[in-house]
């Protein structure tokens, strides 16, 4: 920085920081469910959805019509590693 004074006049300093951020290489892994399930509540307990083709999720005040859907992820052969799950 070049500063020129004439004069009476007075300069106060600021000191620049840049920081750099590293470069980051980002990436994207898919990894499938290996197993789902449907539950329900109330009268439908007892009935099983293991050929439903959808998922279905539903929090209501009466137990008949509670869903719930459960996944679950083979991670072995991620262990050490960061996982972060993203839902899309």
């Amino acid at each position: 920085m070049n500063v020129a004074v004439q004069g009476d006049i007075g300069i106060d300093w600021a000191v620049l920081e840049l920081q750099v951020a590293p470069n980051i290489t980002a990436f994207t892994n898919t990894i499938t469910p290996v197993a789902d399930a449907l539950v329900r509540a109330g009268v439908n307990a007892g009935l099983n959805f293991g050929s439903a083709s959808t998922l279905t999720v539903k929090e209501d005040a009466s137990a008949d019509n509670d869903r719930k859907a459960y996944l679950r992820w083979d991670l072995g052969g991620w262990r050490g590693r960061f996982i972060r799950p993203r839902c899309v």
